[in-house]
């Protein structure tokens, strides 16, 4: 389930919304495996604490039937319409009436329903289906005019020739190398997406950064979804960055430590972009076998960044040590079977080199 941008992106590329899906699979997981990493290492080195598992939600809490059902069936609804070839007002408007339907046969047999009545259940229902058509207004109201401007801002660059000269620059720059040109249009994207939201801020980043990303030879969809990706990354790169000032709110604690501190958690997301720019496998492209290939190669790169970033694996690394891990995750980065031997072999000795060293501390007096 992706937001209103991939549906945006499938206009744009006139091809299925679930080829979009399908190939966002492995940036998302890589997206996240690098969050979990970032924070996991981050609470480690600064010894915060689990949640005691006595505050932890139980199963029932969440898998109760009356809470299940209409959780997770409109969202399998969703993705069966979508698959078949519908499209996507037919199969979130679908969607919409299954989650009605369902919760009118399951609250009656919640046991709050029990207690209340048949009738304050059904109440309760159409009061829900009230706030949240309300709700929806109020969203579309708010998304609607930032869209309109976004296309006047496009309109306009169209229009100049500013748009044009921007694609030109960049596709002027290709001499230097292609990683020059995406280094460009990674801060392009960003540029654009400052504090918009982010299907304003992709459709932006795809109407200036990806037409040259395209003529340098990127397929359509690995451009798009690169600019869409540092489009999405504005939210927490300084110097505006609407994230970071809600949770420096949130916190009360000064704005650029905060995102000082997002950056230093989230550093190897930067990196996802350029690793499945340059394997296809990450996107789904190819075989079965460059699919595992590509997405375990970038897995490990992933964590040796944020190893690298966070200064922390079973105790606190030294500037020699992160710098040994960087230089990993440049082997692994480097799309090359040589680069991937030498990469994973450096990055297997720095883990048993981390693992004796953390053992020996542990068996040490005192």
């Amino acid at each position: 389930m992706m937001g209103a941008g991939a549906f945006i992106m499938a206009e744009f590329l006139n091809i299925p919304y679930t080829q979009i899906a399908v190939a966002a699979i492995g940036p998302a997981f890589l997206y996240y495996l690098a969050i979990w990493l970032g924070v996991d290492l981050y609470a480690r080195r600064a010894g915060l604490q689990p949640t005691p598992k006595n505050e932890m939600p139980k199963p029932a809490d969440f898998l109760a039937p009356d809470k299940a059902i209409p959780l997770f069936f409109p969202i399998a609804t969703v993705i069966y319409f979508l698959f078949q070839g519908y499209t996507p007002s037919f199969a979130g408007a679908a969607s919409i009436i299954v989650l009605i339907l369902t919760c009118a046969v399951v609250r009656p047999f919640s046991q709050e329903t029990r207690k209340q009545g048949l009738r304050a259940c059904w109440a309760g229902l159409a009061r829900d289906v009230y706030e949240g058509m309300v709700e929806a207004g109020r969203a579309l109201v708010m998304i609607a005019p930032l869209l309109a401007c976004a296309a006047i801002v496009v309109k306009v660059l169209t229009a100049t020739g500013a748009g044009v000269k921007i694609s030109n620059l960049l596709f002027s720059v290709s001499d230097q190398g292609l990683i020059v040109a995406l280094l460009l249009a990674a801060v392009l994207s960003i540029v654009l997406g400052m504090d918009v939201p982010t299907t304003a801020s992709y459709v932006l980043a795809a109407a200036v950064a990806a037409p040259s990303l395209v003529r340098l030879g990127l397929p359509e969809l690995t451009g798009h979804l690169f600019v869409f990706y540092y489009a999405i990354l504005s939210a927490i790169t300084p110097p505006v960055c609407a994230s970071v000032y809600a949770a420096a709110a949130l916190a009360g604690a000064n704005f650029w430590k905060v995102a000082g501190r997002a950056l230093s958690l989230a550093g190897a997301v930067y990196v996802v972009p350029f690793l499945f720019v340059f394997r296809p496998g990450i996107l789904a492209q190819g075989g079965t076998g460059q699919v595992i290939l590509d997405v375990g190669v970038a897995s490990a790169a992933v964590f040796a960044v944020s190893v690298g970033f966070s200064g922390y694996l079973r105790g606190t690394l030294s500037i020699i040590g992160r710098g040994l891990f960087l230089a990993a995750a440049a082997l692994l980065f480097y799309a090359a079977p040589m680069a991937d031997v030498v990469g994973g072999a450096a990055l297997i000795g720095l883990l048993a080199w981390r693992f004796i060293r953390g053992e020996r501390k542990s068996l040490s007096p005192g």
